[in-house]
């Protein structure tokens, strides 16, 4: 399992964002507001390669969208 955590916030946003590789061929995407209700999406893919490479896209996506990598702790409430 591998596990990113991304925040964005502005004036108007405070947004997280969780991505986590599952097994060989599993992504789980956790997103909402910072202390608020939270959605979550499951993808399966045929391969490992496949997987990484929609890892990859997603990632560079809100690192585009401006979102900050954080240190995921334990006291992150947001993404339980």
């Amino acid at each position: 399992m591998y596990m990113e955590y991304f925040e964005f916030i502005d004036d108007k946003s405070s947004k997280f964002w969780k991505i986590e590789k599952v097994g060989d061929t599993k992504i789980i995407t956790k997103w909402g507001r910072i202390s608020g209700k939270s959605r979550e999406t499951e993808l399966s893919y045929d391969t490992i390669q496949l997987r990484d490479l929609d890892y990859s896209k997603k990632r560079e996506d809100k690192i585009k969208k401006r979102y900050i990598k954080k240190l995921l702790t334990s006291n992150n409430e947001n993404i339980k």
